[in-house]
Formats: C-alpha cells, sequence, structure tokens
C-alpha cells in the first residue's frame, strides 16, 4: 500500500516538473502540433513512470580483478505482520481518500458523456459527409465531439453558420476530442493534482491555436473572423470534453493568430526534457530499490516464481572461490559438497508462490512478542536433501529487538516459531547435478513487523 501511495507522489512529481518544462521553455512557440505531442507523451510518460523499472545496478557494476564471490541463494524475505493497535493506518486512510476522490471524478466523467450522448438523440442530426451536424436548441455556443458538431441554427446563418462549421470541422480532422477524453482520464487517476487543469487548459488552448492558424491560412481575413469569435461570447460553454468555439476569446489567442514561427531554438528546448526524463527514470530506479519491504517482498516473490532463485541484495555469506581452481559453485559442510547454484534448482511443491503460501498460513507472531513489540529479522540457514528432506536448520543472523526491558525469551519465540516453521516443511524436490540429485543450502529471511 505504501508502495502505491509512493509511485503516486513519484508520478505526481513527474507531471510537475514536466509541465513546468512546458509553461517555461515552449509555451509561447507557435509549433501547435509539436507542443500537442510533447504535452500528451509527457502525461503519459508521467503515469506510467511507476511501472518503468531500471536496473541500476548494471550501470553500477564496476571492474572487479579480485577474485569472484559466490552468494548462497537467499530466498526472498518472507514479513510477519500483527496489529500492534486498533486503529487504521495513516497509508489505509490516504488510500481510501484516493479512491472516494477517483470515484467522484469517475462519475462526474459519466455524467459528462451521458449528457452529450443525451443531446444527440434529442436533437435533430444533419449529416455533412463524415460529420453529424446536431441541430440544439438551447443557447450554447457552438462545440464539437469527436465527428458531431453542435449548433444552434437559429443563432447563426449565412457565412458565420459556414465558419463555424470549418472551424469545428479542423477539431474533428485533427482528433481533439481523443486528447480531452485522455486528459479527463488522467485526472481521475489524479484528481488530487491541480498540475492535471493546467494540463487540460494547455491543451485546449492549443487545439484553439491550431484550428485558428489553419482558418487563417483557407484565406478568412482576421478581422472577419475575430469579430465571429466574439460575436459568440455571450453563448454558455457545454463542458469540457468537448472543444467549444468562444473558449479561450483572450489577448494570447488573438496574438497567436498574428504571431509567426520564428524561433530556430525550438528543437533544442524539446531536446532539453530529455535529460529532465532520464533523471525521473533514475529516481524512479532508486525509488523501486528502497521501497517498501512488502513491495519488495511481492516484486521478489514474482521473481522466484519465473526463475526459481533469487539473489539475495544482503547475503548472509559470501565464499571466494577461484575459477581456475573450481569449476562448481559448491560451499563443503558436514564432511559432504552441497552445492549453492546446481544445475537444477531444489523446488518446494507447487513451486515458489506455494512456499511462501505456506509460509504465511503457518507462521504465527508470538504473543509475547507482539507484547514487548519484537521486530526486526531472523535469517535461516537450511539445506535440502538428496532426498529432498529439510535439513541443518539453523539460525544465521538475528537483529530482533523489542521494547525497553524485554525478556530474552519473548524475542527466543520469534526464532524459535522461524526454526520450526522451516523444520516442519514438507519435503522438497531435490536439486540436481549432471543429472545426479545433491544437497543445496539456502537462506531465507524473516521479517516480524507490527503494524
Amino acid at each position: 500500500m505504501n508502495g502505491s501511495i509512493s509511485s503516486l507522489i513519484l508520478s505526481t512529481i513527474a507531471t510537475i516538473l514536466l509541465y513546468g518544462f512546458y509553461w517555461a521553455f515552449t509555451s509561447r512557440e507557435k509549433y501547435f502540433l509539436v507542443n500537442r505531442i510533447y504535452l500528451l507523451s509527457s502525461l503519459i510518460f508521467s503515469l506510467l513512470l511507476p511501472f518503468i523499472h531500471i536496473n541500476l545496478s548494471l550501470f553500477s557494476a564496476k571492474a572487479n580483478l579480485s577474485l569472484p564471490v559466490l552468494e548462497l541463494i537467499t530466498l526472498p524475505e518472507l514479513t510477519i505482520t500483527a496489529n500492534h493497535n486498533s486503529f487504521i493506518s495513516l497509508s489505509s486512510i490516504v488510500l481510501i481518500i484516493y479512491l472516494i476522490g477517483a470515484a467522484i471524478f469517475t462519475i462526474k466523467f459519466i455524467i459528462k458523456i451521458l449528457t452529450i450522448v443525451s443531446l444527440i438523440r434529442h436533437s435533430k442530426i444533419i449529416k455533412s459527409g463524415s460529420v453529424n451536424i446536431v441541430e440544439i436548441k438551447d443557447n450554447y455556443t457552438p462545440f464539437s465531439f469527436f465527428n458531431y458538431i453542435f449548433i444552434n441554427s437559429h443563432h447563426y446563418s449565412g457565412e458565420s453558420y459556414k465558419k463555424i462549421i470549418l472551424h469545428e470541422k479542423e477539431h474533428i480532422r485533427e482528433g481533439h476530442s481523443f486528447d480531452l477524453i485522455f486528459v479527463e482520464i488522467a485526472r481521475i487517476l489524479q484528481w488530487y493534482n491541480p498540475i492535471m487543469i493546467l494540463y487540460s487548459h494547455s491543451l485546449r488552448h492549443i487545439h484553439e491555436y491550431s484550428v485558428d492558424d489553419h482558418i487563417i491560412e483557407l484565406g478568412i481575413k482576421r478581422n472577419d473572423y475575430f469579430e465571429l469569435l466574439f460575436s459568440t461570447i455571450s453563448g454558455k460553454q457545454f463542458n469540457n470534453i468537448s472543444n467549444n468555439f468562444n473558449y479561450l476569446l483572450t489577448k494570447k489567442r488573438i496574438l497567436m493568430m498574428t504571431q509567426l514561427r520564428k524561433s530556430k531554438w525550438v528543437t533544442v528546448k524539446f531536446l532539453l526534457a530529455l535529460p529532465l526524463a532520464a533523471a525521473l527514470l533514475f529516481a524512479n530506479g532508486i525509488q523501486a530499490q528502497t521501497g517498501s519491504p512488502k513491495d519488495a517482498q511481492a516484486k521478489k516473490v514474482t521473481e522466484v516464481k519465473e526463475a526459481q532463485k533469487v539473489i539475495s541484495s544482503q547475503p548472509v555469506q559470501k565464499i571466494a572461490v577461484d575459477p581456475q581452481k573450481e569449476s562448481k559453485k559448491e560451499v563443503t559442510q558436514d564432511e559432504e559438497k552441497v552445492f549453492q547454484m546446481p544445475e537444477v534448482m531444489p523446488e518446494f511443491p507447487g513451486g515458489m508462490e506455494a512456499l511462501y503460501a505456506y509460509l504465511g498460513k503457518n507462521l504465527n507472531y508470538p504473543k509475547a512478542a507482539k507484547e514487548n513489540q519484537v521486530q526486526g529479522n531472523v535469517v535461516i540457514n537450511f539445506i535440502i536433501e538428496k532426498d529432498g528432506k529439510v535439513s541443518n536448520v539453523k539460525v544465521m543472523t538475528n537483529n530482533l529487538k523489542g521494547k525497553e526491558n524485554t525478556p530474552q525469551s519473548a524475542i527466543d519465540e520469534c526464532v524459535n516459531e522461524a526454526t520450526k516453521i522451516i523444520k516442519n516443511m514438507p519435503d522438497w524436490k531435490p536439486g540436481t547435478n549432471k543429472g545426479k540429485a545433491v544437497r543445496t543450502i539456502f537462506n531465507i529471511p524473516i521479517r516480524f513487523a507490527l503494524k
């Protein structure tokens, strides 16, 4: 849950930074298509950022002339939790508030769609090529939604009517409704983020600038077009998922129609956004590596299920091996070879997912440990024998701690619980090396944590 909240925070920061770049460097440029692509792509990038995982260890690896170090296979950490009190956690409250807000914005979005659908169903429709002209009776300013143009033909006629239809057809041709729907969905996902409002406004501005530019290029006089725009100022705008004809009647819109494309640095400006995106990816990589233990555990379980082994980022034991003298990855214990990475790894009945289901079901948080607020990690070391049985179960590390004056017996109960559950595991399918069953050594970290 904490991981979900941190992902939302990271995505929000990305929208702020990427929109800030647009506002500071390119919003005044008369390159409408490029600005539109930037805003949409930066918004998509921000929403997907939490799901893009970069392995930073690939970039931090350094040449090492010393002997390679082999690490014991360490299974993903298992976290055993217990409620320390009956109050709902802060992260749960935040998540509930987020879901309520998202639900409210989803309902509002659906109402907007249904309102347009209702208007279409109860109005006269005139076919004009691939475009449907919906004749409305209310005093709404003309607007378009996908391939529908909504206009009150009693208020507009002659040349004004033709110019408005031409204007709205250009919105349809450029697919502006798709942008508005996408931004509305993004606002649902980040309803708490005020930058989403700015994204919506900026895209709608770009839509109008682009259509105005096209209309002027068709030969319509600017003064006549300005007059038509201001003649619709008294009309009501329908809603923000439609392209309203009189949206943004500001000085900036007028200036955009008279401004020339003159910036020779526009390409360089947009390229400057790449280092910003790279920095956000790097920050996401750091956040993913330092995420909550629960999220890390879930991620590791998935990896183990696919690969059947995971090397711990904090190995309990390391053994240096000279590759010229020792070609097998093995350690010696009890006067018999114990492999740490045989050719075929041992397998718990049903796979790693079943292993963690078994551990999660059977491991209990001792009562005395909860009462004394005992928390921390225990790393259990064990061997899967040639016949699949579990043996040599022992504690490798123990950093369990409780409140002041916690009796040692309360800590020992956690240790005993962890070792007992490992000893009582059902038989595994043994690992094999060169077709023969072999002994394989494992570590498994178990974390006791109070909510």
